[in-house]
C-alpha cells in the first residue's frame, strides 16, 4: 500500500477542527438564543358606578427553540396594579394589588404564545387618582437542571381614569 500523502492528513485535520468549531459555535448560539421570550400587557378600565373594573390582558411568547418553564413565587408570572395619584409634589403611587399564578400552566412551549384575561375590581378611586399602572412580569428557569438561576421579562402600561367607559349593569344591549 502506498504511503498517504501529507496533504490528506492536513485536510482531515482541518475538517476535524472545522467540525469541532462548528459544533461549539452551534452550542454557543443555542445557549445564548435558545431561551427567549416576549412579554406584553394591555389593560382597559370601565366605570361600574361605585367601582372600577380593570381588565388586564397579559401575554408571554416563547420565541427561542426551547420551552420556558415558569419559576419563582406565585407561579412565575405576576401582575401588579398600582394607583397613580396626583399630589402637590407631583405623581406618587397609591394602593396596589398583586395578582399571581395567572397562567394555568407551568411552561410555554417553543413558538407558543400564552394569553389570558385577568379582571380586577377596585373601589371608586379618590379624586387624586389619575389612573392605574399595570405591571406584568415573568420569571423562567434559565437552566432547568440548576434551580434558582432565572431570566425575567416584564412590560407595563398605564390606564388613565379619564378613559373609563361606563357599563350599565343589568341592562341588555
Amino acid at each position: 500500500m502506498p504511503p498517504i500523502p501529507a496533504w490528506v492528513d492536513a485536510a482531515e485535520a482541518a475538517g476535524a477542527i472545522s467540525a469541532t468549531l462548528a459544533f461549539l459555535g452551534g452550542a454557543a448560539v443555542t445557549t445564548r438564543y435558545g431561551r427567549r421570550a416576549n412579554a406584553s400587557v394591555s389593560a382597559h378600565a370601565f366605570d361600574l358606578g361605585n367601582e372600577a373594573l380593570i381588565v388586564i390582558r397579559p401575554s408571554i411568547s416563547a420565541i427561542g427553540v426551547f420551552r420556558l418553564r415558569f419559576s419563582g413565587a406565585e407561579g412565575g408570572a405576576q401582575i401588579r396594579v398600582t394607583e397613580v395619584c396626583r399630589s402637590d409634589r407631583g405623581l406618587s403611587d397609591g394602593r396596589f394589588w398583586d395578582l399571581g399564578a395567572i397562567f394555568e400552566t407551568e411552561f410555554v412551549e417553543a413558538g407558543e404564545t400564552l394569553t389570558t384575561s385577568v379582571v380586577l375590581t377596585v373601589d371608586t378611586p379618590a379624586g387624586i387618582v389619575l389612573g392605574w399602572r399595570v405591571s406584568f412580569g415573568v420569571q423562567v428557569e434559565r437552566w432547568p437542571e440548576i434551580r434558582g438561576v432565572a431570566w425575567a421579562w416584564a412590560d407595563r402600561t398605564f390606564v388613565a381614569r379619564g378613559t373609563m367607559a361606563p357599563i350599565a349593569l343589568g341592562v341588555e344591549t
